[in-house]
């Protein structure tokens, strides 16, 4: 069975990310006895065993998905590969069958705003293991503390939206769950796709956050007399709008007032400070991840 070229691009990386989850190691007899062929294994920088099926096994080369004969592959690429990996000292990667769900999560929107490969995901992933599963975990908390946002907070929200995270929340849905997709969309903006580091980008809207937190508070001391909680609400909508400009921000004394009005009325739901608890766990994995990109 000659190899054969299944597909490549962004079809690929489907195909891939679909029957990587349910797939299992398989052993065979060889010259050199028993060999074990672990899907998400990598090998060479560039190539991953996406599975085998019997005599049929599949593997990826950069964005192309081939198959070709069991034995033709443990010869021609396997005992190969370990042969050279042998006498050079090269590290091969192996993704345990409890993260592939998480790996192949992240295969299609990283080919699309990254250009990354399988292999390189994979790479990526295990040299960065720790800052991608924090990542990975902490996520959906802020997707869904931005969702929150953007519905009892609308004026604030579009002009962050507008301003500083239109790019980050482009691909995300609108829908109630945060799925795989979503997550890998989120992270690959922030780290790269952004133009930005998560520092400028995330780290704005915690700035921001904070700020506005810390205003609607002011106006809320107990036994605040009427016209003292109208002229504070009034220097707060002033303070607001001139610590923004201070960022190169520009709003109206209308959105400030509404940004205000906004705030006090939701201020006790907690979604600020949730907003605040989540970036402030999130941004140093995404900054380490940021700064481990920049070598792709």
């Amino acid at each position: 069975m000659a190899t054969k070229l299944i597909n490549s691009g962004k079809a690929a990386m489907q195909a891939v990310a679909k029957v990587m989850k349910s797939a299992t190691p398989a052993t065979f007899n060889s010259t050199f006895g028993p060999v074990t062929l672990v899907p998400g294994t990598v090998w060479d920088g560039n190539k991953m065993l996406v599975m085998t099926m019997g005599l049929t096994t599949y593997y990826t080369i950069d964005d192309r998905l081939y198959e070709c004969s069991t034995s033709d592959f443990i010869r021609a690429e396997w005992l190969a590969a370990y042969q050279r990996g042998v006498a050079s000292a090269a590290p091969w990667v192996a993704v345990a069958k409890a993260e592939m769900a998480l790996i192949c999560g992240i295969f299609v929107p990283w080919y699309v705003l990254l250009g990354m490969s399988c292999a390189k995901v994979g790479i990526f992933y295990a040299t960065n293991k720790e800052a991608m599963d924090k990542a990975i975990k902490l996520t959906p908390k802020v997707v869904n503390d931005l969702r929150a946002l953007k519905k009892k907070f609308p004026t604030l929200f579009k002009m962050i939206e507008n301003k500083i995270i239109h790019e980050i929340w482009l691909e995300l849905r609108q829908g109630h769950g945060v799925t795989a997709e979503d997550v890998a969309f989120f992270v690959g903006r922030v780290i790269r796709g952004a133009g930005m580091a998560p520092e400028v980008s995330l780290g704005l809207v915690l700035k921001i956050v904070i700020q506005v937190g810390i205003l609607v508070t002011a106006t809320h001391a107990p036994g605040m007399v009427v016209h003292a909680a109208e002229s504070a609400a009034h220097r707060t909508e002033e303070e607001l709008k001139a610590f923004l400009a201070s960022m190169g921000y520009t709003i109206t004394v209308a959105e400030a007032k509404d940004i205000m009005k906004e705030a006090r009325g939701h201020v006790a739901d907690g979604d600020l400070q949730a907003l605040e608890t989540d970036l402030k766990a999130l941004l140093p994995s995404l900054e380490d991840l940021s700064q481990a990109a920049e070598w792709l």
